[in-house]
C-alpha cells in the first residue's frame, strides 16, 4: 500500500508545482504587458491603440515561451510543432480577450458589478480555462 501512496503523492506535488509555475508565468506575462505598455505610452509616446497592440503582442510571445519551457517543461523543438503550438497559444490568448470582454460586460451591465471586480473575477475564471487549454490543447501533456 505504501508504494501506491508515494507515486500518487509525487504526482500531486508535481501538479501543484505546475500550477505554481503557471501562476508565476502568468504574472510575468502580465507584468511584461503592463510594463511595455507604460514604456510605449510614456517613453515613446505612442498612440494608445498601437501601444496596447505592441505590448500585448510581445507579452504573448513571452507568455508562450514561459508556459512552454517553464510551466509545462515541453522541450520539443521541431519547427512545425513550435508553429502549431504558438498558433494554438495565440488562439487561446485571443479567446481569452473575447471571454474577458464578455464576462466583464455582462457583470457590469447586467448586475452592476464594478468593472474592477468584474475583471478580477473574470481573470480567475479565465486563468482556470487557460491552464486546461494550454495543458490539453497547446502543449498536450
Amino acid at each position: 500500500m505504501h508504494s501506491n501512496i508515494s507515486p500518487n503523492l509525487e504526482a500531486s506535488k508535481e501538479k501543484l508545482s505546475q500550477i505554481i509555475r503557471y501562476l508565476f508565468s502568468g504574472g510575468i506575462g502580465f507584468l511584461t504587458n503592463i510594463g511595455l505598455l507604460a514604456l510605449f505610452l510614456v517613453a515613446f509616446k505612442l498612440f494608445y491603440p498601437i501601444a496596447v497592440t505592441l505590448s500585448f503582442s510581445l507579452s504573448v510571445v513571452v507568455g508562450f515561451l514561459l508556459q512552454k519551457y517553464f510551466t509545462f517543461r515541453d522541450s520539443r523543438q521541431e519547427g512545425s510543432l513550435l508553429g502549431k503550438q504558438f498558433s494554438a497559444f495565440v488562439a487561446v490568448s485571443l479567446g481569452n480577450i473575447a471571454l474577458n470582454t464578455f464576462f466583464v460586460t455582462v457583470m457590469v451591465e447586467s448586475i452592476g458589478v464594478s468593472p474592477f471586480y468584474a475583471a478580477a473575477f473574470s481573470s480567475g475564471i479565465i486563468a482556470l480555462w487557460s491552464f486546461a487549454a494550454y495543458r490539453i490543447l497547446v502543449f498536450r501533456l
